[in-house]
């Protein structure tokens, strides 16, 4: 098997070496725990989603106003929250809280979710997930010594077929994982 550079824009491929036998096994052993992470952690990236469409309509808002400087405010009132609560039996809102700031609150949950609770549900779940993507970040860093267009991928010995007028060359690829905890939709810190 071999390390290739894909670059998707022209079809390009860059053969860049063989792997090692080292390296081919670790790949057969990551390749199910990280299919199955990204299965589980589809979540974050839909709430990373999310919370990107909801930034993009508050910019769309700014961008209608005219004027030289703008404040936008979006807030709601601790004391209504409280009083309308519906039995929220772990909200710690008092109601003397006074105006809340709907956007800081928002980032701040943001944050939360994919750095924290989302390093710490991958390693309660997934102890390996951080070794896994520093395997495959290095295999991506060498890659893109070769352009930083291509993509980390890779193929297995390309199967040639020479014709009278022409030469086919079939070849499969395999797409792992090229920073694999974005790609999961999580922060974490991964040393590169």
């Amino acid at each position: 098997m071999k390390l290739v550079g894909f670059a998707p824009t022209g079809n390009r491929l860059h053969f860049v070496r063989d792997l090692n036998e080292d390296e081919i096994a670790q790949d057969q052993r990551y390749t199910p725990i990280f299919t199955e992470a990204r299965g589980r952690f589809h979540l974050f990236k839909i709430l990373h989603q999310n919370y990107e469409d909801w930034l993009s309509y508050i910019n769309l808002l700014l961008r209608q106003v005219n004027l030289t400087s703008v404040l936008l405010t979006i807030s709601c009132d601790a004391a209504k929250l409280a009083e309308n609560s519906r039995d929220w039996k772990r909200s710690k809102l008092t109601g003397k809280e006074g105006e809340i700031e709907i956007a800081e609150i928002v980032q701040e949950f943001h944050q939360r979710m994919l750095q924290s609770y989302g390093a710490f549900v991958a390693e309660l779940f997934f102890p390996d997930l951080l070794p896994i993507a520093q395997f495959y970040m290095g295999l991506t860093r060498e890659v893109k010594k070769h352009g930083d267009e291509f993509i980390m991928c890779f193929a297995n010995d390309p199967d040639v077929k020479t014709t009278s007028d022409k030469q086919t060359l079939n070849l499969k690829l395999h797409f792992a994982p090229n920073d694999l905890i974005a790609e999961l939709g999580i922060i974490a810190s991964v040393k590169k």
